[in-house]
């Protein structure tokens, strides 16, 4: 990411896990997605949010803001999605194996 994650937030509308979970999301979704535009991923996003992380104390409104500017900022080469493309591709390939396994 090219901007500090913390000058993406207001300093008193989340907490630090608050702005480290959104800030991750938001990577995250980049790496997943691709360069597929925000306004295509985002209905998942929302729905993938309120699923999983409807403890934080965040709604997907409040959430989503600050998802999209991590979004924004992280293109699907950054050094972050390294992690995120390397488990994928052994989730495939573990899946793959256990299919031809059966």
């Amino acid at each position: 990411m090219s901007a500090d994650a913390s000058s993406l937030f207001p300093s008193a509308a989340f907490t630090e896990e608050q702005r480290i979970l959104t800030t991750r999301y938001g990577i995250e979704a980049r790496c997943f997605f691709g360069f597929r535009g925000w306004n295509e991923i985002e209905p998942e996003l929302g729905e993938c949010w309120r699923r999983n992380h409807e403890d934080t104390g965040l709604s997907w409104l409040e959430a989503s803001e600050y998802v999209y500017a991590a979004w924004s900022e992280a293109l699907p080469d950054d050094a972050a999605c390294l992690p995120a493309r390397t488990a994928t591709a052994t989730a495939t390939a573990t899946a793959q194996h256990q299919q031809v396994a059966l």
